[in-house]
């Protein structure tokens, strides 16, 4: 979905966060956001009014992952995944698919609509193992 699909006005740093989320694959905090797309096209507090608001539309969404932050990636439903996180580094990784499908029917069949589900790996990645 498109800023001007989601009823937003089209402003240079809505576009600057848009285009970066939809060009790498996060997810990234609101300072991770800033420093990538140039702390001069925008100041940090017009980062998190444009997330919040993107949220609200349904644009991108949250990841927590136990450590106080707060990331956003791209809410692409036809793109679901799942998060490989290490617990020493932090650095986080797309697990790829996801194989809960399955579980979303079973849901589904019991009645219930809009299901969602996160599902996040905690290990030790191969750099800091040494």
């Amino acid at each position: 979905m498109s800023i001007k699909e989601a009823g937003l006005s089209v402003t240079k740093p809505r576009l600057n966060i848009l285009n970066f989320l939809n060009k790498n694959h996060g997810p990234f905090c609101a300072e991770e956001i800033h420093n990538n797309i140039g702390v001069d096209q925008c100041d940090l507090a017009t980062i998190y009014r444009c997330l919040s608001t993107f949220e609200l539309k349904g644009l991108i969404k949250k990841c927590y992952f136990g450590d106080d932050l707060v990331r956003y990636e791209i809410n692409d439903p036809e793109k679901h995944h799942h998060h490989l996180i290490c617990k020493n580094c932090k650095k986080v990784e797309n697990v790829g698919s996801c194989f809960l499908k399955g579980v979303d029917k079973l849901l589904s069949d019991k009645g219930y609509i809009k299901i969602e589900h996160n599902l996040e790996f905690f290990g030790i990645c191969p750099n800091c193992q040494h």
